[in-house]
C-alpha cells in the first residue's frame, strides 16, 4: 500500500465486525457514501461507474471503456481489503 492512499477502514462503533472502506485513489464522492463496506468475510460494493478517478467524468470510448474503468476502480478498492 502506498502511504496516504488508504483513506480509511473504520470499525463500526456498534461492536459489529462491519468496516467502511474508502480509498484516496478514488477520491471523495459528491454524496456521503462509502466506496465499500466489509462485513465479516463479505465485501459490499455498489454504485461504481466508469469514471476517471481524477476528473470524475465518465471515460470516453463507450460501454467497453467504461466497464474497463469500473473494474479498474474496483481494483483500487480491493487493494486495501
Amino acid at each position: 500500500m502506498q502511504a496516504g492512499e488508504m483513506a480509511g477502514r473504520n470499525r463500526n462503533s456498534g461492536g459489529s465486525d462491519k468496516e467502511v472502506v474508502t480509498s484516496r485513489a478514488l477520491g471523495a464522492w459528491e454524496v456521503p457514501i462509502s466506496h465499500a463496506v466489509l462485513h465479516g468475510n463479505s465485501l459490499y460494493v455498489s454504485g461504481l461507474l466508469g469514471q476517471d478517478p481524477k476528473t470524475k467524468n465518465l471515460v470516453e470510448g463507450g460501454l467497453a471503456a467504461e466497464a474497463r474503468q469500473m473494474l479498474d476502480n474496483l481494483g483500487l478498492i480491493l487493494k486495501y481489503v
